[in-house]
């Protein structure tokens, strides 16, 4: 299985806000299909502070032209957040270089940075695991909760790319 490490509170907007746009700084991405979500052990409380203000900024920025409702969701402290553990699974079905916007970014999307499109996210149970950069290869045979993710993947692999 493929698996990608997301920093937090990233990866927390993927799973709980309706983050379905993964910025990387990659020159492209010809990956289609199921992905593990891993949460990233690294992070500064000065990164989170920082992700946390723009989680807030691309929300209301979201809300603004109508793809989100009202509510407000908080993002939870650094502390709760779950970290070198995969958490969950998605799919990738596409890759686009985003355009410049006048206000840097257009809801979870950065100007300029290559947004991995997300699709089917759901939450699994954690699994410690150490992430790596880029795309990762994952076994878990023999772990925990391994059937749950083995099914995930499977019901993923099933629905294609589109």
């Amino acid at each position: 299985m493929r698996a990608l490490s997301i920093r937090q509170p990233w990866l927390w907007a993927i799973l709980e806000a309706g983050k379905r746009i993964e910025n990387r700084d990659w020159a492209g991405c010809s990956y289609r299909g199921p992905i593990l979500l891993h949460a990233s052990k690294g992070c500064t409380h000065d990164e989170y502070e920082d992700a946390q203000e723009s989680i807030v900024d691309m929300r209301a920025d979201m809300r603004r032209r109508g793809e989100l409702g009202p509510e407000l969701i908080a993002t939870p402290p650094l502390r709760d957040q779950p970290r070198g553990v995969i958490v969950g699974i998605a799919r990738i079905i596409g890759a686009t270089r985003h355009p410049e916007y006048p206000t840097g970014y257009h809801g979870y999307r950065i100007a300029g940075a290559l947004g991995l499109e997300l699709a089917d996210v759901r939450k699994l149970p954690p699994i410690p695991f150490k992430g790596m950069l880029g795309f990762f290869s994952v076994f878990l045979t023999g772990l925990e909760h391994a059937e749950a993710y083995s099914a995930a993947w499977a019901e993923l692999t099933a629905k294609g790319v589109a």
